[in-house]
């Protein structure tokens, strides 16, 4: 099983993805806010790029070797990011995976300001045309309300929707990660007596493991980032080197096993056609020679019964 994607509400998946709240700045650009307030739009093209991973991990890591509760406070004002568990997954981006849920983002929040933009987002085959132009409306849209309104109306919403083509991008249309399948199945969940919830709690209930990702723990940044780059295959050097071929093959586990008939006689079979003739020499048991009343010269007898290289 592996985590394909986060959708959730802001708070649920800043918590999630370990981020800082969304008043303070934005998870997938680098794009801050004052207390909520995401406005300017005149330098986008400065602060609308996706953050880098690496940096993103390193921070991370850093907040969770702190030492104490305000050692961990003050870096996080200054590096926006805290450690979340996901990141012992190798393959976890915090940054592609914590998508922006089209239904607390759009339908409830700024639906009446991007109805355009809605319309287009919400077909069930969306173009790449289609959403590029989605968002330039979204934009658009943004500048509008930050001349007409003030820009203390540009709200995290109305940023986060800036990122909604890049998760369409990377999760195909919003039908594929909205909540409103979430928030029906959350409907269900909170009716009494339910035999469903009873059910499927059973199939929840905490498994026996076998080993836990804090082993981790106590690993470096480079140590772990090394770990997922030769987990998605991402490794810069070459891997050279070999080790003493130790010129004797593993003992059995069993001694002295029979083997079964029909494979003993599917055995000879295999011999005699892809050594007997090039020996010279036909393979046979015993029992056949026996019953033949054949000289075993010319024979190689085929034992039953596997023993060690040293005859016992």
């Amino acid at each position: 099983m592996a985590i394909i994607c986060c959708s959730s509400n802001i708070p649920a998946a800043r918590k999630l993805c370990g981020y800082i709240s969304v008043l303070a700045a934005c998870h997938q650009c680098y794009k801050q806010a004052n207390n909520g307030n995401f406005s300017g739009f005149d330098d986008v093209a400065e602060w609308f790029k996706t953050r880098d991973l690496e940096e993103f991990c390193e921070d991370a890591v850093k907040w969770h070797n702190c030492k104490s509760k305000d050692e961990r406070n003050h870096h996080v004002s200054n590096n926006l990011v805290r450690w979340t568990e996901l990141l012992r997954l190798p393959y976890f981006n915090p940054i592609r995976h914590c998508v922006i849920d089209p239904m607390h983002n759009l339908f409830l929040g700024i639906a009446r300001n991007f109805v355009r933009a809605c319309s287009l987002l919400v077909c069930q085959i969306v173009s790449t045309n289609e959403l590029n132009k989605a968002h330039s409306r979204l934009i658009k849209i943004g500048r509008l309300i930050e001349k007409r309104y003030g820009k203390g109306l540009i709200t995290p919403n109305i940023h986060l929707s800036l990122h909604l083509a890049e998760c369409c991008y990377d999760y195909s249309p919003i039908y594929s990660f909205w909540c409103f399948s979430f928030e029906r199945m959350n409907g269900i969940l909170v009716q009494t007596n339910n035999q469903r919830l009873i059910n499927g709690v059973k199939l929840i209930e905490p498994q026996k493991t076998t080993g836990s990702l804090a082993a981790y723990n106590d690993l470096e940044f480079e140590t772990l980032l090394q770990l997922k780059q030769i987990f998605c295959c991402e490794l810069e050097d070459t891997i050279t080197g070999s080790e003493f071929y130790p010129k004797k093959f593993l003992n059995p586990i069993k001694n002295r096993v029979e083997l079964p008939k029909n494979l003993y006689k599917h055995l000879i079979t295999y011999y005699n056609e892809v050594y007997g003739e090039d020996m010279n020499v036909e393979f046979s048991s015993m029992s056949n020679l026996i019953d033949k009343g054949l000289q075993n010269d010319s024979y190689i007898v085929v034992q039953p019964m596997w023993k060690n290289s040293d005859g016992s």
